[in-house]
């Protein structure tokens, strides 16, 4: 399933230069959260790093040592390019899926990020991801999580030049090659409550693409049981 997902972000992040990232993001929003999430962390564990940008800018703000996963290969190489060019000696890239999670012990981070991730994936793998996390994160660990705005279904039956096919509820298959899980604020809700407390939750508006993302801060419950 995620092979076309694979190549289709190996070819955006093919040609990416490295990215100095000692100044503050320019969307504030995301700033304040990764000030947030750095404060007493020590680590960092981000699924679905892209080519680094917010996993770097955590190590100008405290954050000794890092994780960055990916399923793309040509991410993790523009990741790595930019941790060398910003001297983050102690922040590691590793290529692959949720499977790559397995290998990090229990309570073994301080903090972590998901931008743009639990949405477009499964609805099997963003719960059995969360659940992972749970387990490696420490008690009271700190989670950034940024998803697409929820669309209802009367745009998504209108929008058949974006959507291709809804493969079960909630989950469609884009012309793209890339998939939504469309998940509201009530859904969210349910899919954490397990594991995770609110701490904040608020809008980002991305005025150049006439779009807006929603952004949530949580906290660790570790109520973990395997």
């Amino acid at each position: 399933m995620y092979e076309e997902i694979s190549n289709f972000w190996d070819n955006i992040f093919e040609n990416k230069k490295e990215i100095q990232l000692k100044k503050p993001l320019p969307y504030k929003e995301i700033e304040k959260s990764l000030e947030w999430l750095s404060k007493d962390s020590k680590n960092v564990i981000e699924f679905g790093c892209g080519n680094g940008i917010l996993i770097l800018r955590c190590f100008y703000l405290g954050i000794n040592s890092g994780l960055g996963i990916d399923i793309s290969k040509k991410a993790i190489e523009a990741s790595i390019k930019s941790a060398k060019l910003n001297n983050a000696k102690n922040f590691i890239f590793n290529n692959g899926g949720i499977e790559t999670l397995y290998n990090s012990k229990d309570n073994s981070f301080d903090s972590a990020i998901l931008s743009n991730i639990l949405d477009n994936i499964s609805p099997k793998d963003a719960k059995l991801l969360l659940k992972e996390l749970n387990r490696i994160l420490k008690k009271d660990a700190k989670i950034f999580i940024k998803l697409n705005d929820f669309i209802s279904d009367k745009n998504i039956l209108n929008n058949k030049e974006t959507f291709e096919k809804e493969l079960e509820k909630n989950f469609y298959k884009e012309t793209s090659g890339l998939y939504l899980y469309n998940i509201s604020d009530y859904l969210f809700d349910e899919l954490i409550s397990p594991y995770f407390e609110i701490e904040d939750r608020f809008d980002i508006e991305f005025k150049k693409y006439n779009q807006k993302n929603r952004i949530w801060l949580l906290k660790n419950k570790k109520l973990f049981v395997d």
